[in-house]
């Protein structure tokens, strides 16, 4: 019999050396300690973690009721033990792909949203077009991708609302409409992706892809 997919996390036993600071603890992947954290719907629900940042694990849960029912993200905390159901901004469902801090990133039907779990405040990311995957967050930054109808990459601050397209290197308008994608930001807002070349011929808009750095502003 099949046991149903639950959420757990694994916790490192801390090993202090002598006369070390409470900084510099090593953790031993021998001892460790692993948590059901079974899911929203109870024993018999489906969930599954996606993200962990300092005391705060994410993941995505279903709910009580038929197996198709709508999912909810969720946040847990191993330092109380207690998992918050994340609710969505008004539609039926929504995930939680990615934390850091206090803020948690996901998707709320086809926009990508974001939630401050210490205010409890939810805003969209971007501008409603198409769908909107965030691929990353680090501190208040992150990156991902928005399919509308071609792939975008973007990058947007979760404290300040604000939110930019990264167009490919070129600006003409038959180049801007080339695929891009970003992976990965640090905090210094440097973006990892991808961009496409052009296109061999007019049938198709993109050419092979290249991975791309983008700077954003000077770093030391």
């Amino acid at each position: 019999m099949r046991r149903p997919l639950c959420a757990w996390i694994l916790v490192g036993a801390s090993l202090l050396a002598a006369g070390a600071g409470p900084a510099y603890a090593a953790y031993d992947v021998r001892g460790r300690t692993t948590t059901d954290l079974g899911s929203l719907a109870g024993p018999s629900g489906v969930s599954a973690a996606a993200a962990v940042s300092g005391a705060t694990l994410v993941g995505s849960s279903s709910l009580p009721g038929p197996p198709a029912t709508p999912t909810h993200g969720f946040a847990y905390s191993p330092r109380t033990g207690k998992t918050a159901d994340l609710g969505t901004l008004g539609g039926n469902s929504s995930t939680a792909n990615a934390v850091s801090g206090s803020t948690v990133v996901g998707g709320d039907g086809l926009p990508a949203s974001s939630i401050d779990l210490t205010t409890h405040t939810s805003a969209v990311i971007g501008s409603g077009r198409g769908v909107t995957e965030v691929g990353q967050i680090s501190g208040n930054l992150l990156v991902g991708d928005n399919f509308a109808p071609n792939s975008v990459a973007f990058t947007a601050r979760a404290d300040k609302g604000s939110f930019a397209y990264l167009r490919p290197w070129a600006a003409s308008t038959r180049t801007r409409r080339r695929s891009t994608g970003a992976a990965q930001v640090n905090g210094r807002g440097v973006v990892a992706g991808s961009a496409a070349l052009a296109a061999a011929g007019p049938s198709t808009a993109n050419g092979p892809f290249h991975a791309t750095v983008r700077v954003p502003h000077p770093v030391a």
